[in-house]
Order: C-alpha cells, then sequence, then structure tokens
C-alpha cells in the first residue's frame, strides 16, 4: 500500500508490470495521482539502476571495489548480531 493506494506489482517481468490502484479512505483523486506518478518513477529508477551496475545471472554488481564493500558490510552486519 502507497499512502491511499493499493498497489500490485508483477515481479516476473518488471517491464510489463501491472499495477492496480484502490483510491483509499479520505484521499482526493490528485493525491492519488501523485502518489501513483512518484511510485512509477521510483521503479522505473530502481529497474534502470539494477540492470546498470547488477548483473542479472549473479546478482552481484559489476564494479569489483563495490561488491567488496557490500561483502564487507554484510560480514560487519552478521558479527554485530
Amino acid at each position: 500500500m502507497v499512502g491511499g493506494l493499493v498497489v500490485l506489482e508483477v515481479e516476473d517481468d518488471p517491464e510489463s508490470c501491472e499495477v492496480v490502484v484502490t483510491p483509499g479512505a479520505g484521499s482526493s483523486m490528485a493525491q492519488d495521482v501523485d502518489e501513483l506518478i512518484d511510485h512509477s518513477i521510483e521503479v522505473d529508477s530502481n529497474n534502470r539502476m539494477r540492470s546498470d551496475y547488477v548483473d542479472r545471472l549473479t546478482l552481484r554488481f559489476r564494479d569489483a571495489d563495490i561488491e567488496a564493500m557490500v561483502i564487507l558490510f554484510k560480514k560487519k552486519s552478521f558479527l554485530k548480531d
């Protein structure tokens, strides 16, 4: 749920993402449209960043330095708990 909207996305193929919108109680149509546009922009941005920086087959960063930082962060987080 995004604000007053109920949003359903199909995760299998981000390019053919389906969105079902149900206005929430107490929200106006203009607010619903703004939230839907914001959500769409965020989804597009995430998809673009994923395709630019992450290898789809291995799900690892293409840049070795970034991948090393992520692995180090995961190790520190795991040891902290």
